[in-house]
């Protein structure tokens, strides 16, 4: 009897075997069709602004909204941001939002990172789409996407380490208030126009 449902055991297990078989190269294929998608979307621009870059700054209004609730950090106020700082960095994100190619300021200052960040060890540059100097984003750096980095050059991680920088920034006038705004606005850049 044992011999016997063991063969019928196995011919089980090998009908399973040939079915996760073929499940995994249908998942295979699905991952592939979907990943063309994703790759066409995420070039895809919707106002101007990349879906990639539309969907990080509702994440990080998100993420700002269950971390301080009381800041009143909008979505549009990071769009602002990075429509001014390097226009979404539109062309040069991938679908993950990371930076196909360095987006980098120009000089601003005497060098804090020995040039890690924007390769210039002489002096200091804002980097990525949310234009982040070096000494700025060494204490407000985040790994938003959870990809085990913290990089200035990903979108995701810089629309939620600029919500969280700007919710500091503005402090008891809040986000909420035009005060706040303005106040959060120039400390991220000190430029009136």
């Amino acid at each position: 009897q044992a011999e016997s449902d063991v063969a019928v055991l196995t011919t089980a297990r090998d009908r399973r075997a040939q079915d996760l078989d073929a499940t995994t190269a249908q998942r295979s294929e699905v991952a592939t069709r979907f990943d063309g998608v994703v790759r066409e979307l995420g070039q895809a621009t919707v106002n101007g602004m990349s879906t990639i870059a539309y969907d990080a700054y509702r994440k990080a209004a998100m993420t700002l909204a269950a971390e301080q609730p009381g800041c009143g950090l909008r979505w549009e106020l990071l769009a602002a941001i990075g429509k001014t700082e390097s226009n979404h960095g539109v062309g040069r994100l991938d679908v993950f939002g990371n930076s196909l190619v360095p987006i980098i300021g120009i000089p601003i200052g005497g060098d804090t990172d020995g040039g890690r960040l924007d390769g210039d060890s002489s002096r200091d540059h804002a980097v990525g789409p949310m234009q982040f100097i070096p000494s700025t984003w060494q204490k407000w750096g985040t790994d938003a996407n959870g990809d085990g980095k913290a990089d200035p050059g990903n979108i995701v991680d810089a629309a939620t380490a600029a919500g969280r920088y700007l919710c500091r920034a503005a402090g008891d006038l809040t986000l909420g208030t035009e005060a706040g705004v303005i106040r959060a606005i120039l400390s991220y850049n000190p430029n009136q126009t």
